[in-house]
Protein backbone atom coordinates (compact mmCIF):
# COMPACT_ATOMS: atom_id res chain seq x y z
CA UNK A 1 0.00 0.00 0.00
CA UNK A 2 1.02 3.73 -0.27
CA UNK A 3 2.40 5.26 2.59
CA UNK A 4 0.08 7.49 5.00
CA UNK A 5 -2.88 6.30 4.24
CA UNK A 6 -4.68 3.18 6.04
CA UNK A 7 -5.87 0.18 4.37
CA UNK A 8 -9.40 0.31 2.22
CA UNK A 9 -11.08 -2.60 1.21
CA UNK A 10 -12.41 -2.25 -2.79
CA UNK A 11 -15.97 -1.94 -3.43
CA UNK A 12 -17.42 -2.74 -6.61
CA UNK A 13 -18.30 1.01 -7.64
CA UNK A 14 -14.45 1.81 -6.53
CA UNK A 15 -12.99 -0.53 -9.43
CA UNK A 16 -12.62 -0.18 -13.11
CA UNK A 17 -12.94 4.10 -12.81
CA UNK A 18 -11.60 5.79 -15.93
CA UNK A 19 -9.46 9.20 -14.71
CA UNK A 20 -7.27 10.86 -17.47
CA UNK A 21 -5.37 8.44 -18.79
CA UNK A 22 -5.40 5.81 -16.21
CA UNK A 23 -7.78 3.02 -15.07
CA UNK A 24 -8.61 3.05 -11.35
CA UNK A 25 -8.13 -0.78 -10.75
CA UNK A 26 -8.98 -1.34 -6.52
CA UNK A 27 -8.20 0.78 -3.56
CA UNK A 28 -5.09 0.66 -1.77
CA UNK A 29 -6.08 2.91 1.00
CA UNK A 30 -7.50 6.09 2.32
CA UNK A 31 -7.10 9.30 4.10
CA UNK A 32 -8.08 12.76 5.28
CA UNK A 33 -7.55 14.45 1.63
CA UNK A 34 -8.76 11.82 -0.49
CA UNK A 35 -7.64 7.82 -1.52
CA UNK A 36 -5.13 6.28 -3.31
CA UNK A 37 -5.44 3.57 -6.15
CA UNK A 38 -3.66 0.81 -7.86
CA UNK A 39 -4.36 2.07 -11.50
CA UNK A 40 -2.84 1.13 -14.63
CA UNK A 41 -1.78 3.47 -17.69
CA UNK A 42 -2.87 1.82 -20.95
CA UNK A 43 -1.16 2.69 -24.29
CA UNK A 44 -1.04 2.18 -27.99
CA UNK A 45 0.56 -1.81 -28.71
CA UNK A 46 -0.86 -3.33 -25.33
CA UNK A 47 1.61 -0.86 -23.55
CA UNK A 48 0.39 -1.48 -19.54
CA UNK A 49 2.41 0.40 -16.60
CA UNK A 50 0.34 0.12 -13.31
CA UNK A 51 1.17 3.12 -10.94
CA UNK A 52 -0.63 5.01 -7.64
CA UNK A 53 -2.73 7.59 -8.32
CA UNK A 54 -3.71 9.85 -5.18
CA UNK A 55 -7.16 10.91 -5.88
CA UNK A 56 -7.86 14.48 -3.63
CA UNK A 57 -11.43 14.92 -2.54
CA UNK A 58 -13.27 17.54 -4.40
CA UNK A 59 -15.07 19.24 -0.99
CA UNK A 60 -10.87 18.79 0.17
CA UNK A 61 -10.20 20.97 -3.12
CA UNK A 62 -13.22 23.40 -2.36
CA UNK A 63 -12.26 24.14 1.29
CA UNK A 64 -8.72 25.01 0.91
CA UNK A 65 -7.90 28.46 -0.91
CA UNK A 66 -5.84 28.33 -4.37
CA UNK A 67 -5.52 24.47 -3.55
CA UNK A 68 -5.19 22.88 -6.85
CA UNK A 69 -2.12 25.72 -7.49
CA UNK A 70 -0.37 24.85 -4.95
CA UNK A 71 -1.05 20.76 -5.20
CA UNK A 72 0.44 21.61 -8.80
CA UNK A 73 3.38 23.53 -7.69
CA UNK A 74 4.63 20.93 -5.45
CA UNK A 75 3.87 18.06 -7.70
CA UNK A 76 6.41 20.11 -10.40
CA UNK A 77 9.11 20.43 -7.55
CA UNK A 78 8.58 16.54 -5.95
CA UNK A 79 8.95 15.79 -9.94
CA UNK A 80 12.79 17.40 -9.20
CA UNK A 81 13.18 14.90 -7.15
CA UNK A 82 15.30 11.49 -8.65
CA UNK A 83 16.98 9.66 -6.31
CA UNK A 84 16.25 5.81 -5.51
CA UNK A 85 14.94 6.04 -1.90
CA UNK A 86 11.93 9.08 -3.11
CA UNK A 87 9.04 7.95 -4.54
CA UNK A 88 8.77 8.94 -7.93
CA UNK A 89 5.97 11.66 -9.22
CA UNK A 90 5.05 10.86 -12.57
CA UNK A 91 2.06 13.61 -13.15
CA UNK A 92 -0.71 15.72 -11.45
CA UNK A 93 -3.80 16.22 -13.09
CA UNK A 94 -7.36 16.58 -13.11
CA UNK A 95 -10.32 15.85 -14.71
CA UNK A 96 -13.97 17.53 -13.94
CA UNK A 97 -14.01 17.72 -10.46
CA UNK A 98 -11.15 15.57 -9.44
CA UNK A 99 -7.71 16.31 -8.89
CA UNK A 100 -4.82 13.26 -8.57
CA UNK A 101 -1.42 12.75 -8.55
CA UNK A 102 -0.18 9.71 -10.62
CA UNK A 103 3.13 8.26 -8.64
CA UNK A 104 5.39 5.07 -8.62
CA UNK A 105 3.60 2.00 -7.19
CA UNK A 106 5.50 0.49 -4.04
CA UNK A 107 4.65 -3.14 -3.88
CA UNK A 108 5.36 -4.35 -0.35
CA UNK A 109 4.71 -2.52 3.34
CA UNK A 110 4.80 1.01 5.09
CA UNK A 111 6.96 0.44 7.96
CA UNK A 112 4.27 1.42 10.20
CA UNK A 113 2.50 -1.80 9.26
CA UNK A 114 6.06 -3.57 9.87
CA UNK A 115 6.34 -2.19 13.38
CA UNK A 116 2.93 -3.50 14.02
CA UNK A 117 4.01 -7.15 14.07
CA UNK A 118 7.27 -6.54 16.18
CA UNK A 119 10.50 -4.45 16.72
CA UNK A 120 12.72 -4.69 13.71
CA UNK A 121 16.75 -6.02 14.31
CA UNK A 122 19.53 -3.32 14.36
CA UNK A 123 20.27 -3.82 11.02
CA UNK A 124 17.43 -2.48 9.99
CA UNK A 125 17.16 0.17 11.97
CA UNK A 126 20.51 1.28 10.03
CA UNK A 127 18.95 0.42 6.75
CA UNK A 128 16.13 2.70 6.91
CA UNK A 129 17.64 5.25 8.66
CA UNK A 130 20.23 5.76 6.56
CA UNK A 131 17.87 5.46 3.30
CA UNK A 132 15.83 8.29 4.84
CA UNK A 133 18.40 10.62 5.84
CA UNK A 134 19.45 10.32 2.19
CA UNK A 135 16.62 11.00 0.68
CA UNK A 136 15.88 14.22 2.99
CA UNK A 137 19.05 15.40 2.13
CA UNK A 138 18.37 15.20 -1.19
CA UNK A 139 15.27 17.37 -0.99
CA UNK A 140 16.73 19.91 1.18
CA UNK A 141 19.45 20.09 -1.17
CA UNK A 142 17.06 20.33 -4.05
CA UNK A 143 17.76 23.27 -6.39
CA UNK A 144 15.76 25.03 -9.39
CA UNK A 145 16.96 27.33 -11.72
CA UNK A 146 20.08 27.56 -9.84
CA UNK A 147 18.16 28.08 -6.56
CA UNK A 148 17.20 26.55 -3.03
CA UNK A 149 13.89 25.24 -3.33
CA UNK A 150 13.31 24.89 0.42
CA UNK A 151 11.72 21.93 -0.17
CA UNK A 152 10.99 20.27 3.39
CA UNK A 153 9.11 16.67 3.54
CA UNK A 154 7.07 18.02 6.54
CA UNK A 155 5.56 14.60 7.34
CA UNK A 156 7.88 12.22 8.17
CA UNK A 157 6.53 9.34 10.03
CA UNK A 158 6.06 5.35 9.92
CA UNK A 159 3.53 5.14 7.22
CA UNK A 160 5.25 7.61 4.90
CA UNK A 161 8.66 5.44 4.34
CA UNK A 162 7.69 2.17 2.15
CA UNK A 163 9.39 -0.90 1.99
CA UNK A 164 9.40 -2.89 -1.16
CA UNK A 165 9.40 -6.41 -1.37
CA UNK A 166 12.51 -6.01 -3.36
CA UNK A 167 14.09 -4.64 -0.21
CA UNK A 168 13.92 -0.86 -1.16
CA UNK A 169 13.54 1.58 1.08
CA UNK A 170 11.12 4.99 -0.74
CA UNK A 171 9.84 7.79 1.29
CA UNK A 172 6.35 8.78 -0.08
CA UNK A 173 4.71 12.15 -0.57
CA UNK A 174 7.55 14.26 -0.95
CA UNK A 175 6.24 18.03 -2.21
CA UNK A 176 2.91 17.24 -1.36
CA UNK A 177 2.89 17.37 2.48
CA UNK A 178 2.96 21.28 2.55
CA UNK A 179 -0.57 21.51 0.79
CA UNK A 180 -2.20 21.79 3.98
CA UNK A 181 -0.28 25.03 5.15
CA UNK A 182 -0.74 27.01 1.76
CA UNK A 183 2.86 25.85 0.39
CA UNK A 184 5.38 28.02 2.73
CA UNK A 185 7.53 27.07 5.08
CA UNK A 186 4.68 28.09 7.95
CA UNK A 187 2.95 25.28 9.61
CA UNK A 188 -0.63 24.90 11.21
CA UNK A 189 -0.77 23.04 14.69
CA UNK A 190 -2.81 19.50 13.58
CA UNK A 191 -2.76 20.16 10.09
CA UNK A 192 0.66 20.08 8.80
CA UNK A 193 3.02 16.98 9.74
CA UNK A 194 1.46 14.81 12.44
CA UNK A 195 1.01 14.60 15.98
CA UNK A 196 3.93 12.76 17.58
CA UNK A 197 6.47 13.13 14.52
CA UNK A 198 5.89 16.76 13.69
CA UNK A 199 8.65 19.23 15.41
CA UNK A 200 7.94 21.03 18.19
CA UNK A 201 7.97 24.18 15.70
CA UNK A 202 5.43 22.77 13.48
CA UNK A 203 3.02 22.62 15.97
CA UNK A 204 3.30 25.93 17.60
CA UNK A 205 3.13 27.22 13.99
CA UNK A 206 6.25 28.43 12.99
CA UNK A 207 8.57 27.85 10.00
CA UNK A 208 10.17 25.01 9.58
CA UNK A 209 13.55 23.60 7.69
CA UNK A 210 15.76 21.34 7.19
CA UNK A 211 15.95 20.48 10.77
CA UNK A 212 11.96 19.86 10.91
CA UNK A 213 12.00 16.49 9.15
CA UNK A 214 15.90 15.45 11.06
CA UNK A 215 13.44 15.84 14.39
CA UNK A 216 10.95 13.71 12.36
CA UNK A 217 13.49 11.13 11.42
CA UNK A 218 15.02 11.06 15.15
CA UNK A 219 11.36 9.96 16.33
CA UNK A 220 10.88 7.36 13.91
CA UNK A 221 14.20 5.80 14.70
CA UNK A 222 13.87 5.91 18.16
CA UNK A 223 10.55 3.84 17.61
CA UNK A 224 12.32 1.24 15.75
CA UNK A 225 15.03 0.89 18.23
CA UNK A 226 13.05 1.03 20.98
CA UNK A 227 10.14 -0.68 20.33
CA UNK A 228 7.58 2.09 21.22
CA UNK A 229 7.11 5.64 20.00
CA UNK A 230 8.90 8.44 22.08
CA UNK A 231 5.75 10.46 22.54
CA UNK A 232 2.67 8.63 23.62
CA UNK A 233 -0.28 10.87 24.51
CA UNK A 234 -3.59 9.91 24.30
CA UNK A 235 -4.95 12.97 23.09
CA UNK A 236 -3.83 15.89 20.93
CA UNK A 237 -3.61 18.13 23.74
CA UNK A 238 -1.02 16.28 25.64
CA UNK A 239 0.86 15.42 22.07
CA UNK A 240 1.28 19.46 21.77
CA UNK A 241 2.41 19.56 24.86
CA UNK A 242 5.21 16.64 24.90
CA UNK A 243 6.47 17.74 21.98
CA UNK A 244 6.69 21.19 23.48
CA UNK A 245 8.60 19.54 26.36
CA UNK A 246 10.98 16.92 24.11
CA UNK A 247 14.27 18.28 25.91
CA UNK A 248 12.92 17.46 29.17
CA UNK A 249 11.56 14.12 27.96
CA UNK A 250 15.07 12.83 26.66
CA UNK A 251 16.69 14.52 30.00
Amino acid sequence: MMGGWSEAEPSAHETEQHLGRYTLLEPLGQGGMGAVYRAEFRGPGGFRKQVAVKLIRPDVMAILPHARDVLFREARLAALLRHRHVVDVYEPGEEDVRTYIAMELVEGLSLHAALRMGQPPVSVLLEVGIAVGEAVHHAHSLLSGGKPTSLVHGDLKPSNILLGWDGSVKVADFGIARLLSGGDSRARSGQEGTLGYAAPEQVQGADVDARSDQFSLGLILYEMGLGRPLLLGATAAELIAQTAQIDALLS
